[in-house]
């Protein structure tokens, strides 16, 4: 959801951050959990985008069985782009 008029408005009215949650680290899981696979691609650029206008952004990593699979990948892309990523277990059913 995040465009460049967005990031615009966000320059002009100073965030402490931005939060996106990541559902996977590919085209893949965004289809099999959102339904979207181009889910990826617009998240991606939204992160990239706030990070390149100077807004800080916390990538979210919500953990359920679906993605599980992809959690190294996602925690290694926010490594890539020098961004915090926040592992959230809460919706994971217990073991």
């Amino acid at each position: 959801m995040i465009d460049e008029d967005t990031v615009a408005w966000l320059c002009d009215h100073a965030p402490a951050r931005v939060n996106i949650t990541l559902y996977g680290s590919s085209r893949e899981p965004y289809q099999r959990i959102c339904g979207h696979a181009d889910g990826y691609e617009r998240a991606m650029n939204a992160i990239r985008m706030l990070k390149d206008a100077g807004i800080p952004v916390v990538i979210n990593a919500s953990m359920i069985p679906e993605n599980a699979c992809d959690l190294e990948s996602i925690i290694e892309t926010g490594k890539s782009l020098g961004i915090n990523t926040r592992v959230a277990t809460y919706m994971f059913p217990p073991m």
